[in-house]
């Protein structure tokens, strides 16, 4: 079963790509002069954009949310606790302070929605909310 709703959705994988990269593009023209860290995409690569992430002072980042969740835009923290600090690897005996720049990255990022069928009036309010949240 799952094989034939994959079989009919693979066709149609490369544009819902192009879709969340044009999403991508709209949110990092409008958020281009705020104080954030955007997510950039090399010339020799394409990123498909499954979330689109960006990096906030990490003291700032419970009141954007916040602000975010009260306009009525979803948000996400995907990677709240870095997998060296998960419970599953604690076998591998890393601890905090490990790997300081991915446990700051788990403080600061923030993803919104990209997924391909937003249509324009949602762009439209996620930017807006999301350049309040950040004023």
């Amino acid at each position: 079963m799952q094989a034939a709703i994959l079989n009919v959705k693979l066709p149609h994988v490369d544009g819902w790509n192009d879709l969340r990269r044009s999403h991508a593009a709209r949110f990092n023209a409008a958020f281009a002069d705020l104080d954030l860290q955007l997510p950039v995409e090399r010339e020799n690569a394409h990123h498909i954009y499954h979330q689109y992430t960006f990096r906030v002072d990490a003291a700032r980042r419970d009141a954007i949310c916040e602000s975010l969740t009260e306009d009525g835009i979803g948000w996400a923290v995907y990677y709240p606790v870095p997998l060296h600090l998960q419970p599953v690897y604690e076998n591998l005996g890393y601890h905090a302070g490990d790997f300081p720049v991915t446990e700051q990255a788990a403080k600061e990022v923030i993803s919104l929605p990209v997924f391909p069928e937003l249509r324009e009036d949602e762009l439209q309010s996620i930017i807006a909310a999301t350049r309040r949240a950040l004023s």
